[in-house]
């Protein structure tokens, strides 16, 4: 090994000379007319036809011929990044000067300083030469590398303390390691404690000892009667586990997981072989420590919050505020100490609000990591019924959807400035962070109830192309705007970052408009009479935090920290609330793919169409009625596979104003349909309510008549593996399957079907089966088909570990793993596992069979024979 590998970070060429970095800041461009200065300075490698430059070296800086040329910019055209550490985030960044690609992704001087990793690939474009400028970016071996770079590239106190920690960490280590062996205790233990106290130590997390026994004596037994030293001796061979299998840049990991042990010199010690700890523990260590270090600062931050909350209490009652001990009392302050900006973005659902984070974290405190069906039926947390919200066409977040937030949360309060400001009963700050003026605000307001925010070709929420709307309403009303946030029209280089600026602006405070209106929409339920419950003092508190409902009497909310004179009512946030919501399920729910949700439902919506036309035609024909149905009954040349789908596509584009001149329009082929506003609207909620219905109906098999029930149905209407009467004697098992989602039939790829099976991407079902997390317990399966390329890939995930799914090449594959995972953890040792996957998946179920075969596509399987017995 090279002194150069030894001690400098590098750029490992695929085909060329690699380059070696020893300074930081530093510059990296082609061959040019500084290379002969600065060889000599900055030991680049010789053989090398590319070069470094220490932007902060003195010898750099007192030579005036190059920074001279330098300030002249005669060199960009051959410069590529430049490279540096970022101290307080302690990562290494690169900027781009020219385009240039970074693990495929193409980023640009606009994207400024990103973060590179260990092994990152960088690709840098040239039509010139006939080899690919492709480096890997390798860090250095040793870890007091920081040591070598100089003048300020790193912080040297920083780098001091860093190096005693790192030999802190393996003293610590070291010590531990000198003690005896408990080997009495160790075979107390076989692989079926150790096996529920690593399952129960990622669902409480290190520490939770009185917990752990209390779940392990209502579910699995096995821990019932340990004592905390026990669990806690073998919890810390758990932990030094996981700390050997972690790879040397999980530092700041490594170190977290040594300092969480607590042992003290009397506590006994156990050792045991990592196989002992699963299979999967060398390729699981990285996230099951992250879970341990997850759980364990949601248990500091719920503990700590406990400590001030018992301590407020025992003030006496004329030295506590009302306003402070009701938030106590409701844990309502439990997140105060963040600022309300860090709440914005990437929540779960239209009505996710702040309540909802303060539950998740003391669900999972409560209940465990992604116990969210737990969570969700405990009527003391606010989840059991935030879905069930007028005018609502989302469902209940998916749990990787909560998961993401949680760890989002996690992560913001793991940060040290907020850990050592963790003041809970200050005002949260509902400060707007945004730079938009009343009149921006009203006009967004008008824009959101009327266009709703647009939707890329991806699926997501595209407010690049929202701002540009916003900009035309401008221009198109002559409004001269002096506000940097919306007065862009020039589309130049130095207006890129502003553009993406404004763009974050306008998506935090819709954001911010759409938590409050929630906000309004349930209170205005939840308060009947708060003047007789809160006093006027605590009405003032209310409307100043701007976080509660000070009055329903006039239907007005205050929430202007800015004092900008911007607010809106009730009446305003259910336009908004409802106008959003109806915008967000078509365009992300019935019109992608070519509107292939509303095709699958149109047969249903075309019977219910005119179910409801008969029941308004046989009213009784006295005045009232006919002015009712006149009002109610759409044009008698309506037709839904036509006027319904058109109206949907006008809305989109459209928006709900453009709905006024619907009557007579020949580009969405209403040329000869006469409706109204109000009728029109109506329809559209009436479409959305339906295939709302229609979604949720599909997704669990209906109810047989009895008179009809088939053999291979049973009264419950799940679906059912049929008995073969050819083999009386042998039992069959009962397999009970909820088919979620029928797939796409994909004919011209030959490995999609079988001449006996069908293999629909997309397909979904639901089984109940032997857990194999918790002894004697059963949970859900999610099975999925997925697009693998060339043949279909399975995965199933067991709803009680939604993050552990399995993948495989085969649906068997899938449940072969899953079998022998509920045979170890029953001290079952059968070596050999039977089990047919497409039983399992439910895709040999007559009845699931018999909906795949009237799929589109599915007569063009050539290989399938089709089963007309059925």
């Amino acid at each position: 090994m090279s002194i150069m590998d030894t001690f400098y970070a590098k750029f490992q060429s695929v085909g060329e000379a690699s380059v070696f970095v020893r300074y930081m800041p530093c510059l990296i461009g082609s061959e040019s007319v500084l290379k002969a200065r600065l060889q000599q300075s900055n030991g680049v490698n010789p053989q090398s036809q590319n070069f470094t430059i220490n932007m902060e070296d003195k010898d750099i800086q007192s030579d005036s011929v190059l920074v001279e040329i330098i300030q002249k910019n005669e060199i960009n055209s051959r410069n590529h990044l430049i490279l540096r550490y970022n101290i307080d985030k302690e990562f290494y960044e690169i900027m781009a000067l020219k385009m240039m690609q970074i693990n495929d992704k193409e980023i640009s001087m606009l994207d400024g300083f990103i973060q590179v990793n260990s092994m990152d690939k960088v690709y840098i474009p040239c039509n010139k030469c006939y080899m690919p400028h492709l480096y890997y970016f390798i860090l250095p071996i040793r870890e007091n590398i920081s040591q070598q770079f100089k003048d300020g590239a790193m912080n040297q106190q920083k780098t001091s303390a860093t190096n005693n920690q790192t030999t802190n960490v393996d003293e610590k280590l070291s010590q531990m390691m000198k003690k005896t062996p408990d080997k009495i205790l160790q075979q107390k233990w076989g692989s079926m404690e150790k096996e529920t106290l690593k399952k129960h130590l990622l669902l409480f997390g290190y520490g939770r000892w009185r917990k752990i026994r209390k779940y392990s004596k209502c579910h699995d037994k096995i821990l019932k009667d340990k004592s905390d030293v026990e669990m806690k001796a073998f919890a810390n061979d758990f932990i030094r586990t996981l700390f050997e299998y972690l790879q040397n840049e999980k530092n700041e990991l490594k170190t977290f997981l040594i300092n969480l042990i607590d042992e003290k010199p009397e506590d006994p010690f156990v050792q045991s072989q990592p196989k002992e700890w699963g299979e999967q523990i060398s390729q699981r260590a990285a996230p099951w420590a992250k879970r341990i270090q997850l759980l364990y600062r949601v248990k500091g931050l719920v503990q700590t919050y406990k400590g001030e909350r018992k301590k407020y209490f025992t003030k006496p009652e004329i030295e506590q505020d009302p306003f402070i001990k009701k938030e106590y009392e409701t844990w309502n302050n439990l997140l105060n100490f963040l600022p309300a900006q860090v709440f914005y973005g990437q929540r779960p659902s239209v009505w996710w609000t702040l309540r909802h984070d303060i539950d998740l974290l003391f669900g999972t405190y409560k209940y465990g990591y992604a116990m969210y069906q737990s969570m969700r039926s405990d009527t003391s947390l606010s989840f059991h019924k935030s879905e069930q919200v007028e005018s609502q066409y989302q469902e209940f977040p998916n749990a990787d959807n909560i998961t993401r937030r949680l760890k989002k949360l996690v992560q913001i309060i793991g940060k040290s400035e907020y850990q050592s400001n963790l003041c809970f009963e200050k005002p949260l700050n509902a400060l707007e962070p945004t730079g938009f003026t009343l009149e921006d605000k009203n006009m967004i307001y008008e824009t959101l109830i009327n266009f709703g925010v647009p939707v890329n070709s991806d699926g997501k929420n595209d407010y690049g192309f929202l701002r540009s709307q916003l900009m035309k309403i401008q221009t198109d009303s002559g409004v001269v705007n002096t506000n940097q946030n919306m007065n862009l029209g020039n589309n130049d280089d130095q207006n890129k970052d502003a553009e993406r600026n404004t763009a974050q602006n306008l998506e935090r405070f819709i954001q911010r408009l759409r938590m409050e209106s929630q906000k309004i929409i349930q209170a205005k339920n939840a308060i009947v009479d708060v003047d007789s419950d809160v006093n006027q003092d605590q009405l003032m508190r209310e409307e100043s935090k701007g976080e509660e409902i000070p009055t329903t009497k006039n239907k007005n909310v205050i929430f202007d920290p800015d004092e900008d004179g911007y607010n809106f009512g009730y009446e305003k946030a259910c336009i908004l609330h409802k106008n959003m919501n109806i915008l967000q399920f078509i365009r992300k729910t019935l019109l992608p793919n070519n509107c292939k949700q509303f095709e699958v439902g149109l047969e249903a919506l075309q019977e219910q169409f005119q179910k409801e036309r008969l029941q308004l035609e046989n009213m009784e024909e006295d005045f009232s009625m006919q002015d009712l149905k006149s009002s109610q009954l759409l044009p008698d040349n309506w037709i839904c596979e036509k006027h319904d789908k058109n109206l949907l596509i006008a809305l989109n584009y459209n928006g709900f104003e453009f709905l006024k001149n619907l009557s007579g329009n020949r580009e969405y082929g209403f040329e000869d349909i006469e409706i109204s506003y109000d009728l029109a609207f109506k329809r559209i909620e009436e479409i959305c309510e339906f295939y709302k219905d229609y979604q949720q109906q599909s997704r669990v098999v209906k109810k047989p008549k009895k008179e009809i029930l088939p053999q291979n149905q049973n009264t419950e209407g799940q679906l059912q593996q049929q008995q073969s009467f050819s083999e009386p004697k042998r039992k069959i098992a009962k397999v009970q399957v909820q088919r979620n989602d029928d797939g796409i039939i994909e004919y011209e790829r030959s490995q999609y079907h079988t001449e006996k099976n069908l293999f629909p991407i997309g397909f979904k079902s639901l089984r109940e089966h032997n857990s194999q997390t918790r002894l004697g317990e059963r949970c859900q399966y999610i099975c999925e088909i997925l697009d693998g390329g060339s043949k279909p890939q399975y995965r199933v995930t067991p709803q009680d570990d939604p993050e552990n799914s399995i993948t495989r090449d085969s649906s068997t594959g899938c449940w072969i793993d899953i079998c022998k995972k509920i045979n170890e953890l029953q001290g079952n040792k059968r070596s050999t596992v039977t089990v047919s996957g497409p039983e399992r998946f439910g895709l040999a179920d007559v009845n699931v069979i018999k909906l795949m075969q009237q799929l589109p596509n599915a007569n063009k399987c050539q290989r399938y024979q089709y089963r007309a017995d059925i």
